[in-house]
């Protein structure tokens, strides 16, 4: 099998359309000024319109940071609201703990994370996967833990009927990205929260630095949004008033939504 590169890629992205989002598909922008390009990204050749690549990623428990016992994933297609048309099923994690699929070069779909302990989790992002590559590791939650955070983020109860969004910032290299402010273009004023150590912060403006959230210690820069209504949501990133990036995902709970924004897409 094909050794996958060490790069910081991209899980697979969603789509837009009804519901509280923008239309189009993940990267696809419903009007405004497209975030600028990577460098990388104006400079690199065009990728190969067929074949197949390896993307390995490791799913970890927020609070004991081991593997869930029992998970499962499945690859879902953009677009596919709830993952019932999905592509691949029963993936479980290998010797190393780390999830392996083989898809399609230019991916653009998302990944569905079960276990007995954790809540279902989708894994989109705004950046096609073109190349082999191991993902950034995402985080799972019991529900418990679901509610805590909710409630540190400002919902003393949570709304079965509304859903949980975190979102990992990225820079053009895929390194944890702060000073990003996040905004839910479909609902002005939605107040997102930042995580500063283990729990969100809402005194927080943007996305800082944080190695509390890794097994290994890397650092990630994340946020999110509580309280977001089910449907298509797409989600926007700014940097010193500057669109960074955005990403259109799908939130249906009680499923929980993580999403990759990459700076540039």
């Amino acid at each position: 099998m094909q050794e996958p590169e060490d790069a910081g890629g991209a899980a697979g992205g969603g789509s837009g359309g009804g519901g509280s989002g923008g239309g189009g598909r993940v990267g696809v922008r419903g009007g405004g000024e497209r975030a600028p390009a990577c460098a990388q990204d104006r400079a690199a050749p065009a990728p190969p319109l067929s074949g197949s690549i390896v993307v390995r990623l490791l799913a970890f428990d927020f609070v004991s940071l081991e593997v869930p016992e029992d998970l499962t994933a499945k690859v879902c297609p953009a677009g596919d609201l709830g993952c019932t048309n999905s592509l691949v099923v029963g993936v479980r994690p290998q010797a190393d703990g780390m999830l392996e699929f083989d898809l399609p070069v230019g991916f653009d779909g998302y990944f569905e994370l079960e276990s007995p302990s954790t809540v279902t989790m989708w894994v989109f992002s705004n950046r096609p996967l073109q190349t082999s590559t191991v993902l950034p590791s995402v985080v799972m939650l019991t529900p418990e833990t679901l509610l805590t955070i909710a409630q540190s983020g400002g919902e003393p109860e949570m709304d079965s009927t509304r859903g949980l969004v975190l979102i990992d910032v990225r820079d053009c290299d895929g390194a944890a990205a702060p000073g990003v402010s996040l905004e839910h273009e479909a609902v002005r004023g939605a107040s997102a929260f930042y995580f500063q150590g283990t729990f969100p912060d809402r005194q927080l403006s943007a996305t800082v630095f944080n190695d509390n959230l890794d097994p290994s210690g890397a650092e990630r820069a994340l946020g999110g949004f509580s309280d977001t209504e089910q449907g298509y949501a797409t989600f926007v990133g700014k940097k010193d008033g500057t669109e960074f990036g955005r990403v259109t995902a799908t939130v249906l709970p009680p499923a929980l939504s993580y999403v990759f924004l990459y700076q540039g897409h």
